[in-house]
């Protein structure tokens, strides 16, 4: 029992220690990727996004060949010479590839597992045709510049009147989904989108079908619509995704009142996120959802004529450096600078403003600070923090963390495991300092277990304990993962907090809490932060008290690009949109809401 070296396999140990090997990676292979998915981590595949050197002519060469072996890697991210690929490999494949020179890193993308949410598998709906063409979208007239609207989020509502054509046909202006779940619901033959090979692609022909065969006397029975397309997620009166799409191009507002701008016209393509990655979030097992859809979506506004994009996104990550320089963020960064056409991408802000994820200490030389991060009970999913070091010396910083009366001193790269490696409760991975900082990264396993072979993680407060070098000093940034309540899903996660212990340099601050998945410098890159109406008209709006805000680290984005509205009014209950069905709107709050709006 007590604190103890991780067992990583031979193949790993050196790409671990040198971090090609992400710390979310050496994390899964410490607990043999048991909150990821059954105990098959030899035989499995695991979500990946690969680095490399695009320049390298045998990357991409021996990534070819693995795909025309009928390996799962985005052939969208091969043609376009990326250097983020993203995959879906198994250990051995990744073991392989490690030996390659022109591998910079592998960051692990794969969901956790929620305890009590089990998979569900592809069927076609009882009431579903037995077949749909999946015949290409065509190009409509043009009309000036054509400008496609995207959107990434869960639960489209095709049918509903907002996005319906004008005219007499009465069809959808969704244009195509792309339902990224593994195992999608639905009918089978539709299969994936061309250069990812994985979820189901539902064009816009077929969702035309669904609503002509779905008209009766009395209208158009969209109940009926969602079964026949296989949309499960539109069970629910409002979706985030429902709300969300009416901020950007709906044509009608959240109380029946017709809305006429450019928007409220155009066509729209709806990426939809996987369940797992909503049910149990882990901060980073989004990125790669985020990535390919980035890429479907600019491939079909090329296949389609369309002269610009505007893309908005309501998910991101607490966690990450904070600074534009992480996996995604730079995957981004490239994207959007090798985009074909204008393509604008605009990310919430986040929520974390007031939720106690950030902590902050600024150290002079030999000095320490210590924060308490609490661990709710109850908790059906892992937890996640990140301690960011910047010093001249950050190898030379260190950490401690307390949990039980056991002790640990975590001042070398390395991983340890607590209290035995077989069944670890926490997980601690120290990489080597690159550009003058570290990172150190803890997962602490779900506090409430209900599969019965596997000890839960205690609850309770867990010290973290930080100080600097002799005769220099260091800055420390704590961030913990975003938890707790997702529209349309059971609560699986409580969020995590942090409080400063005694009167000393440790403090917890909103300030620095703007999303880890936007903080790079894009000029195509817009964040959105959430404003509260004026309570009256010589009143002056305010900032939501949720929205998240910079200064991000080292220099980078100083916080939201703009705020938008994201409440009706001062109680913070939320601003009304459209739900699924054609007259009943519902409230939804958060930077969410601002995103939307600002790419509308």
């Amino acid at each position: 029992m007590g604190w103890q070296a991780a067992e990583l396999p031979d193949w790993s140990r050196e790409a671990a220690r040198s971090g090609r090997l992400d710390p979310y990676f050496v994390i899964a292979l410490a607990s043999n990727f048991d909150d990821h998915a059954p105990r098959d981590a030899d035989t499995g595949r695991w979500s990946v996004v690969l680095e490399i050197d695009p320049d390298a002519s045998e990357a991409c060469a021996e990534l070819s060949a693995l795909a025309a072996q009928g390996e799962e890697l985005s052939t969208a991210g091969l043609a376009a010479r990326s250097a983020f690929i993203s995959a879906r490999l198994p250990l051995a494949v990744v073991a392989s590839l490690l030996s390659h020179p022109w591998l910079r890193q592998v960051a692990l993308t794969e969901p956790l597992r929620a305890q009590r949410v089990a998979r569900r598998t592809p069927a076609p709906p009882a009431a579903a045709p037995e077949a749909f063409p999946l015949a290409g979208n065509t190009k409509g007239p043009a009309e000036g510049e054509r400008v496609l609207l995207a959107i990434v989020d869960h639960g489209c509502p095709f049918a509903h009147r907002a996005f319906r054509r004008a005219g007499t046909d009465g069809g959808t202006r969704v244009l195509a989904i792309w339902d990224q779940d593994p195992s999608p619901d639905g009918p089978s033959t539709l299969g994936p989108p061309a250069g990812h090979g994985y979820g189901r692609q539902i064009d816009r022909a077929t969702l035309d079908a669904c609503m002509a065969a779905s008209r009766g006397p009395a209208g158009l029975d969209e109940d009926l619509c969602y079964r026949l397309a296989g949309c499960t997620a539109l069970g629910a009166g409002l979706t985030h995704g429902s709300h969300s799409m009416g901020m950007l191009a709906g044509s009608v507002g959240a109380y029946g009142q017709p809305v006429h701008d450019r928007a409220s016209n155009a066509d729209i393509v709806f990426v939809q996120l996987p369940r797992d990655v909503l049910q149990a979030p882990s901060g980073v097992a989004i990125h790669r959802c985020l990535l390919d859809a980035l890429r479907y979506i600019d491939d079909g506004a090329a296949a389609n004529g369309f002269d610009r994009v505007v893309v908005s996104i309501g998910y991101g990550s607490y966690l990450g450096p904070h600074d534009g320089s992480s996996l995604f963020e730079r995957a981004l960064d490239e994207f959007l600078a090798r985009s074909r056409r204008p393509f604008q991408c605009v990310l919430a802000a986040g929520n974390g403003f007031d939720a106690q994820v950030h902590g902050e200490v600024r150290l002079s030389a030999h000095q320490g600070a210590e924060f308490d991060w609490h661990m709710p009970t109850g908790n059906e999913t892992p937890v996640h923090a990140e301690i960011w070091v910047q010093a001249d010396d950050a190898d030379g910083t260190a950490l401690s963390l307390s949990v039980c009366g056991d002790l640990l001193a975590m001042t070398q790269p390395g991983c340890q495991v607590w209290p035995d490696a077989l069944e670890p409760a926490l997980v601690v991975v120290r990489q080597p300092a690159c550009d003058g900082q570290c990172v150190v990264t803890v997962r602490g396993a779900p506090t409430l277990r209900e599969d019965g072979d596997r000890a839960a993680a205690p609850a309770g407060d867990y010290r973290l304990a930080l100080r600097s070098a002799a005769g220099q000093s260091a800055n420390f940034d704590v961030y913990v993962a975003w938890g707790g309540e997702n529209l349309g899903f059971p609560v699986r996660s409580i969020q995590t907090r942090l409080a400063a212990v005694g009167s000393g340099a440790a403090t917890v601050t909103g300030a620095g809490t703007l999303t880890g998945s936007g903080c790079g410098l894009s000029p195509r890159l817009f964040v959105a932060g959430g404003f509260v109406p004026a309570p009256g008209a010589a009143g002056t709006p305010r900032k939501a008290s949720y929205s998240a805000a910079g200064p991000t680290r080292r220099g980078g984005r100083p916080g939201p690009s703009l705020l938008a509205q994201s409440e009706e009014d001062a109680r913070e209950f939320g601003l009304p949109g459209p739900g699924t069905r054609g007259m009943a709107p519902g409230y939804l709050s958060g930077t969410s809401v601002a995103a939307p709006q600002l790419a509308r």
